[in-house]
């Protein structure tokens, strides 16, 4: 991609029409990265950027300097911490790179600690599980538990739907898959069953519309605080932390299991076939 210094060097001249996001535009951005070797995570991430950024843009959909500016505000007010605007950021100026705009690129919050993200450990999730069952209301506890228990992120729970549940399955963008562990998927089913939710996403405002990120964000956050736990210890991301972690190890144990079967069928095949001198 030719910068918009080195455009100006060779005559080429600057586009005066600001790019406007189109789900066409989105798709073709995406397949590209696909198309570089990206991994699919953070393809995954990217989508989920630009969805963002769509929803936020007004009638016209133009992406313009000022208008990335307000977005940038707009994730500061609903608590987005630095490194997560950064990420966010990344995707848009990859996508006005793609589009030759790299003059309109944002430049990143400046992150004021390098400390790592506060882990939530799997007992204190279900302590804090626990204590919602107690105090909060039925949505809730399943939104904590959805978080913490699939492979999903806050962004993506609108494909978590009643379809899903009953194939145990969730479909995610880019041809990715979680599963839903038969325990969770009856209890959402019964949920769903409750609330008069016959298809379509499993949480859904009081008129039928997917909930609101930062509604969930701010709503987890009111919870921790009132069950006297950290509130970024209990963020829908290190919710979702505890079960890539718990993946994590249990992998590990299983490499483990691995190594010690695989020795223990070679130790057998070599007293039946090893070598004689």
């Amino acid at each position: 991609m030719r910068t918009a210094a080195m455009k100006e060097r060779m005559g080429i001249p600057l586009s005066d029409t600001c790019p406007k996001m189109t789900p066409q535009l989105i798709e073709e951005f995406l397949n590209s990265l696909k198309e570089s070797g990206r991994k699919m995570q953070t393809v995954r991430a990217y989508r989920r950027s630009m969805e963002e950024l769509y929803d936020f843009l007004p009638d016209g959909k133009e992406i313009t300097k000022e208008s990335l500016e307000t977005w940038r505000e707009h994730l500061k007010e609903n608590g987005y911490s630095e490194s997560t605007i950064n990420l966010r950021l990344t995707a848009v100026n990859g996508l006005l790179r793609f589009c030759g705009r790299e003059e309109m690129a944002a430049n990143h919050e400046r992150v004021l600690s390098d400390k790592p993200l506060p882990e939530l450990s799997r007992t204190e999730y279900l302590y804090f599980l626990s204590e919602v069952r107690e105090t909060g209301t039925e949505k809730e506890y399943f939104l904590i538990k959805v978080l913490a228990t699939i492979d999903i992120n806050i962004g993506e729970l609108q494909y978590l739907t009643v379809e899903a549940c009953k194939e145990g399955v969730v479909n995610l963008p880019d041809d990715q898959l979680a599963a839903i562990p038969n325990c969770l998927k009856e209890e959402l089913l019964q949920y769903a069953k409750r609330h008069d939710i016959a298809k379509g996403p499993v949480f859904v405002t009081r008129t039928g519309t997917p909930l609101d990120r930062s509604n969930i964000a701010n709503e987890i956050h009111r919870l921790a605080v009132k069950v006297g736990m950290d509130p970024e210890k209990c963020s829908p991301s290190a919710l979702h932390r505890v079960y890539l972690t718990t993946k994590k190890e249990l992998m590990e144990r299983l490499r483990a299991i691995y190594t010690q079967s695989y020795e223990s069928l070679l130790d057998t095949e070599q007293m039946m076939v090893a070598w004689k001198e």
